[in-house]
């Protein structure tokens, strides 16, 4: 929470404002700002002291780089200024050494309006900034002024706030971002009767507490109001805000927020199926965070902010409690019924226009005064309020353009009387729209004509929360120019100019610095304006959607290093996909595909982990394209291979296996057949017929897709990438120096047609390693094995460097340079296996093959490392898991390392007894009958039987 007022004193709060206001110190080079009326030293002139600390806080806080030219001016200025007397002199030194960050303090003035108004206009200040400023500086004038200023104070209070001085810092929220909260009156009847269903002694004190009423009502503010409130003397909070848009958004956020957790509680954690917030289930993993978060020893809370639809809470156990509170918005109608049941429900209407007064009088009234706006402009605000009909959302937009444009209430009132008619939005948010209208067209003034417009359809279409580089990449930024030369900077201006009219709002909370929030942040539309935009510039929406889609496309690159960005990235995808739905299918009729940001969204999907998800989604969309274009055209083709494709990914390798040969044999029919991804497909399906127990098959089967690729000119790129998954079949089915020497054969030759930046020459230098260590071990060779480990040392670095630390990828590399130091005995490899493990089942899911062997790895690395009792232990929690479903190679295997970690602690009778039925399941399963897996455990019950044989006769 936020330093109180009455903890900080009025002049640090004015330098907080005029430090986070934006790119300061370039403006002041640009403007007179270092000769204001001042004060006079010793008879020479010098600039105000405000200035002076404000300048020798910015140095302090850190917030620009370019300190130099700062101090070059501000020294200039005082020799301008004065005649370089001594003092003078000390005093720009004294400042220039506050800018090189070596600290000392300044008295403080308050400062006069003519400078006020040039400060804020050097530095393009918003209106609402404008009226705190002056607010402030009334109350610095009348506290005493010979306090003195320390730079190191303001600079905490700088870095813990925010532009709006709202709390609810991301630091502490484990999902998404919560939005800016706008200035706002106490609406203390709703509160009181909110803080009544919430008290401890109340009837509905275990029930999470539903806000709902129509958009632009103000639930938002009120829930921020009321987390304030309820947690601003708690230390040590943490919460969980979601932007509730669709059930997967709601899901996605507590599976963010779960790894969060699950990092925080690394090392502490059960095993395999024993641990739920692991779970490949998603609805089980937001349930067991809701448990996590209610009984925590922390105050907590949990808002999920514009709810769509009841049911997408289904199944979903929010949590309850005294140490915290769960709140969710809404602007349905009915929903009260739906959920009377389980929640908490408060209505949320309009201001009173008592409120409605108030707040008009708030962000106005010190304008007035200031003489900043005209001196009746307050005169009709009733009149204005009750033509908004006292929504909190329209006041707000329309009192930041009667600021922006130094109007009355009553000009604005007739200004509006033209715009109340807006079709395509509902009955009852039109005379919103029209005032949301309003305030975009009095922004619209610079050329190129129409920029404005394209950038709220750009936001609109694909939020309401959209990355800002989305409108600064270069499809974007063509689109935006319509046929002007446009730069990031010209589009980031104009995004400025929205901002300050309320038209859009930044969020910049994720950086510890707020200066780059513009390249790093978000921008996010409300509701009412989105649906606006989306009606009038219907006849826009195709051209404006194609161009988000390769927006979102060119923003996603090919690694996925950060999940909570590409978790926003896919919900624009999905805000995108509901609002012009005919952008996934237009090129599917004629092309044959589905438009690739649709594709790009789920591929993201499921290399975040979520297998399973990723292959209900394409599996829903193969349906909607048999129904528009029947099974067998191209596009449903595709659709279902990729289904089958995470089906197998996820662990379900029966599944992939049939949907892959129905789609195998649907491709062989079709005349006009897609032989890349034909061939893509059958490379895949020989791989499932590998992992099925049959790895002969895999690799004949591959040897003929490669045939064919290296038959066709320009595929040499796709022969060697399957030349690379025959190599990995070969290892498995027992020959591992063939695997690495065919590995070392190819590095070179996949280097000629990719960087090494790229994934697959990382995975192919991973396999190589591998495989080293592999044919190090079956060779009695320590020193491949040393060497791999070397190598394997640099890789990960690379992983870590191009995919980022959590990438599955990297997960991957990570493992198996554990798992070769454990064989080396290194002890400590230890912990980078359970932290591994941790993340798997985070990641993956406990289902997934990644995470069965990682945690069967680490289990084995207890027992080569002499623990096999922690072995064995954590080897029968993975049996446990395995004989739930049918048995597979992997999960056979398994068991048979559970037998052998038996026979390692003696129990030589219960390992025979297992082994055996071990290898009448791999008998059934396994092909061809001299699969390795068949050999090992015939082997070992060899050596167990005459083992147990000899000790009898003995």
């Amino acid at each position: 929470m936020p330093s109180q007022p009455t903890a900080v004193s009025a002049r640090i709060d004015l330098l907080v404002e005029i430090c986070q206001a934006t790119e300061v110190l370039d403006q002041l080079k640009k403007r007179p700002m270092f000769r204001p009326p001042g004060e006079t030293v010793k008879g020479v002139f010098v600039p105000n002291n405000r200035l002076l600390a404000f300048v020798m806080l910015m140095g302090a806080a850190g917030i620009r780089a370019d300190d130099e030219p700062a101090v070059a001016a501000l020294e200039e200025s005082c020799r301008r200024a004065g005649k370089g007397s001594a003092p003078l002199a000390n005093r720009g030194k004294r400042v220039g050494a506050a800018l090189r960050r070596d600290g000392g303090d300044l008295p403080a003035a308050p400062l006069g309006a003519n400078y006020l108004r040039e400060l804020a206009d050097g530095l393009a200040l918003s209106d609402r900034q404008r009226s705190r400023l002056s607010m402030l500086n009334e109350r610095l004038a009348k506290e005493p002024a010979n306090e003195p200023i320390r730079a190191d104070e303001v600079a905490a209070e700088v870095r813990s706030r925010r532009v709006d001085n709202h709390s609810l810092r991301s630091a502490r929220n484990l999902a998404d971002d919560p939005p800016l909260a706008r200035t706002t009156v106490d609406r203390r009847r709703l509160r009181e009767q909110c803080q009544a269903e919430l008290a401890d002694g109340g009837r509905n004190r275990r029930r999470p507490l539903v806000l709902c009423g129509p958009s632009g009502a103000g639930k938002t503010s009120l829930v921020m109001r009321l987390i304030d409130q309820d947690l601003g003397e708690r230390e040590n909070e943490q919460g969980i805000w979601i932007h509730a848009t669709s059930r997967e958004a709601i899901l996605d956020g507590f599976a963010r927020a779960g790894r969060r957790v699950q990092g925080s509680r690394r090392g502490a954690l059960p095993l395999g199926r024993h641990n739920p917030l692991s779970s490949s289930d998603p609805l089980v993993v937001a349930n067991t965070v809701c448990e996590i978060i209610a009984t925590s020893s922390r105050p907590w809370y949990v808002v999920l902010d514009d709810l769509t639809d009841p049911d997408h809470l289904r199944g979903l156990k929010l949590p309850t409690g005294t140490g915290g509170r769960t709140y969710v918005t809404s602007r349905l109608e009915g929903l009260d019924s739906r959920l009377t049941a389980e929640y908490a429900i408060v209505r949320v209407g309009p201001f009173t226009p008592e409120e409605a007064k108030l707040f008009l009088q708030l962000r106005l009234a010190p304008s007035v005064e200031s003489a900043l706006i005209p001196y009746d402009a307050l005169d009709a605000g009733d009149d204005l309020a009750a033509q908004l009909h006292y929504l909190p959302f329209s006041l707000d937009t329309a009192a930041t353009t009667i600021l922006r444009e130094s109007i009355t209430c009553r000009e604005y009132c007739r200004r509006l009387d033209g715009r109340v008619d807006i079709d395509g939005v509902p009955a009852n948010e039109r005379i919103a729209a029209a005032n949301w209208m309003e305030g975009l067209a009095r922004t619209i003034y610079r050329p190129p004509a129409g920029l404005e417009a394209r950038m709220v359809l750009l936001v609109a279409l694909c939020g309401p929360t959209v990355p800002v580089k989305l409108f600064m990449d270069d499809p974007a930024l063509s689109y935006l120019g319509h046929g002007e030369p446009m730069t990031a900077d010209d589009a980031r201006r104009c995004a400025v100019r929205l901002s300050t009219r309320g038209l859009l709002w930044f969020s910049y909370s994720q950086q510890a610095d707020p200066a780059p929030y513009l390249a790093q942040g978000t921008v996010r539309i409300h509701d009412i304006a989105k649906r606006v935009v989306l009606a009038t510039y219907a006849d826009q929406i195709p051209e404006a959607a194609s161009v988000a889609a390769r927006a979102l496309r060119r923003l996603w690159g090919g690694a996925e290093p950060n999940p909570g960005r590409n978790a926003l990235l896919r919900t624009c995808a999905q805000a995108l996909e509901r609002n012009s739905p005919e952008t996934i299918w237009r090129d599917a009729a004629a092309k044959n595909h589905v438009t690739e940001f649709i594709i790009r969204s789920l591929e993201s999907l499921g290399q975040s982990g979520q297998y399973a998800l990723a292959a209900e989604h394409y599996a829903a969309l193969a349906a909607e394209a048999e129904r528009r274009f029947g099974a067998t055209h191209l596009a449903t083709l595709e659709l279902r291979g990729r289904a089958a494709v995470w089906h197998g990914r996820a662990g379900d390798i029966a599944t992939a296996i049939q949907l892959l040969e129905d789609v195998v044999h649907d491709y062989e029919q079709h005349p006009q057949r897609n032989l890349r991804l034909f061939r893509v497909f059958r490379q895949d399906l020989a791989s499932n017929y590998g992992w099925a127990g049959d790895a002969e098959r895999a690799i004949t089967d591959l040897e003929v897709v490669i045939s064919e690729w290296a038959a066709e000119a320009g595929s040499e790129e796709e022969t060697l990438r399957g030349r690379y998954v025959r190599a990995l079949w070969i290892g498995r089915a027992g020959d591992p120096r063939a695997a690495f020497e065919e590995l070392e054969r190819l590095l070179p030759r996949r280097r000629e047609f990719m960087s090494d930046n790229r994934l697959g020459i990382l995975r192919t230098r991973l396999q190589l390693e591998i495989w080293r260590a592999r044919t190090g071990l079956s060779e009695n060779r320590p020193d491949l094995r040393e060497l791999a480990i070397e190598n394997l040392s640099s890789l990960v670095a690379d992983w870590v460097r191009v995919a980022g630390r959590e990438h599955p990828d990297t997960l991957r590399a990570r493992r198996h340079l554990a798992v070769l130091r454990t064989r080396t005995g290194d002890a400590a490899a230890l912990a980078d296996l359970a932290e591994l493990q941790s993340a798997s089942l985070t990641l993956f899911g406990p289902s997934s093959p990644d995470t069965l062997r990682c945690t069967e790895e680490f289990a084995l690395a207890h027992g080569r490392l002499g623990d096999w009792e922690a072995a064995r232990t954590m080897l029968a929690s993975l049996v446990d898991s395995a004989s739930e479903t049918t048995p597979a190679p992997d999960r056979l295997r398994i068991r048979y390392d559970h037998a052998c970690a038996l026979a390692q602690l003696g129990s030589t009778r219960e390992a025979v007894a297992e082994l055996r039925t071990i290898l009448d399941q791999q008998r059934a399963v396994l092909r061809p009958a001299t699969h390795l897996d068949i050999q090992d455990t015939e082997a070992a019950l060899h050596e167990l039987t005459g083992t147990a044989s000899s000790a009898g006769n003995s």
